[in-house]
């Protein structure tokens, strides 16, 4: 009896083995293909029958990211690195889960942990940096970095993600400082093309899935005023927006979206509360286009939008608006209405006129006065990228929009320099 037993228990674990290999392969076409949703279910089939396997809860975790499900994406990355703790590339994940909950402490093990094993792999040393910074321990994140514009950006992030607005502000002037001496680089002069084409198919994928599970949705923001204004996407944008009512369930929209990997979620560039419930992003996979939804919240008679972001969300109050159907490209599509009302709100009387260079995040005019502190703070991380990628003229237009929401003699004298020929003749020095 004994015997039949033990054979029969064999058998099944051989059996078991097989289809959790079929399932885990299963499960790899699918996140290959960037079908997060699919791959969940499939590679959560796996686990169960690979129970000790570490590459199984690891792409788990991944294809969980995928999903937006960061919690239970974090307990695979730690049941990998219990089953294999020697895998800088998992630490590292899981790092970034932690960090994005604000378990600075907790990160920071977990990238030092990466960068012991990997010492070369820089993301590993920034992120452990950036960790220590948001433990206000600089003198160890310093020791970690070369003395460049990158250390004081990653200290600005990191204070700014604490509440220290004040401080990241001046971490960040440092980093426009050290920019300048390193050189301000000359940006290549290749015409930029069009990415229309690409956002109508993101935009159209994204109308038809939204229909599909019965989720109503608004075209807002900038493409909002693409349509009504030029009769199209705007020429440039880098991202579709759209507005979805508060009650809708966050998981459903992801689902929606997501389903046979048509969307992904990306990695979130930043700590964010692990809630998120103003606003999302997704990559539509086949035009390689972003797509932001924002969660559109009544409160009397105004609606509170925006995005979430660390210390606090940073919002806007619009007046209430209904929905009106809009005619474009032979469907019909939700707007707020009137679409006149909202545009002037978000954009100002001049709305009709175009300007490449206003930013909306900076220079809404519906901003709540909560949100302007930690929008002025951010916007000195815009400047700073603008400058790292020499796109000067932008740049320019970033320093007039802050100045118009607050006078700052830093950025009065960096205005005076950018227009300077000492500035123009160190730009070109400096270009490859």
């Amino acid at each position: 009896m004994v015997s039949n037993w033990f054979s029969g228990s064999l058998h099944f674990s051989n059996q078991a083995l097989t289809e959790g290999k079929q399932k885990y392969s299963e499960g790899l076409a699918h996140l290959n293909r960037g079908c997060c949703v699919e791959a969940v279910q499939v590679l959560s089939q796996a686990a169960e029958l690979l129970k000790d396997d570490a590459d199984v809860w690891a792409h788990l975790g991944v294809a969980l990211v995928g999903i937006d499900q960061s919690l239970k994406a974090r307990s695979c990355f730690e049941r990998s690195l219990a089953l294999a703790p020697n895998r800088p590339l998992i630490w590292n994940n899981l790092g970034v889960l932690l960090l994005h909950a604000g378990e600075a402490e907790r990160a920071h093990n977990a990238f030092h942990r990466a960068f012991t094993l990997h010492p070369e792999w820089m993301p590993a040393r920034q992120n452990a940096a950036l960790s220590l910074y948001a433990l206000g321990r600089d003198g160890e994140a310093e020791a970690l970095l070369p003395s460049s514009s990158g250390r004081f950006v990653l200290q600005g992030q990191a204070l700014k993600e604490a509440g220290d607005l004040e401080g990241a502000t001046e971490a960040f002037r440092k980093a426009i400082l050290r920019l300048e001496e390193e050189g301000i680089p000359t940006p290549e002069s290749t015409p930029q093309s069009s990415t229309r084409d690409r956002a109508r198919k993101a935009l159209l994928a994204a109308k038809e899935r939204l229909d599909g599970a019965g989720i109503a949705f608004y075209l807002f923001a900038g493409t909002l005023l693409g349509v009504v204004r030029d009769g199209d996407l705007l020429a440039n944008d880098k991202d579709l927006d759209l507005g979805v009512p508060w009650e809708v369930d966050r998981s459903r929209v992801v689902e929606a979206l997501c389903a046979g990997g048509a969307f992904t979620v990306p990695w979130v560039q930043g700590s964010l509360p692990s809630d998120r419930p103003w606003y999302r992003s997704f990559k539509h996979a086949e035009s390689d286009f972003s797509l932001d939804i924002f969660f559109l919240k009544p409160e009397g008679s105004s609606i509170l939008c925006g995005s979430d972001n660390r210390p606090s969300p940073i919002l806007c109050r619009l007046k209430s608006f209904g929905p009106r159907e809009w005619s474009w490209r032979g469907q019909s599509w939700k707007v707020p209405d009137p679409p006149e009302q909202y545009l002037t709100e978000i954009y100002g009387p001049d709305w009709q006129v175009p300007d490449p260079h206003y930013d909306t995040v900076l220079s809404n005019p519906t901003r709540t006065p909560e949100s302007i502190p930690e929008v002025l703070c951010m916007s000195y991380f815009r400047l700073i990228e603008a400058l790292a990628e020499g796109k000067v003229v932008r740049a320019k237009a970033l320093i007039e929009q802050i100045i118009l929401r607050k006078e700052d003699p830093f950025l009065t004298d960096l205005q005076i320099r950018l227009d300077g020929p000492a500035f123009n003749i160190r730009i070109h020095g400096g270009s490859k």
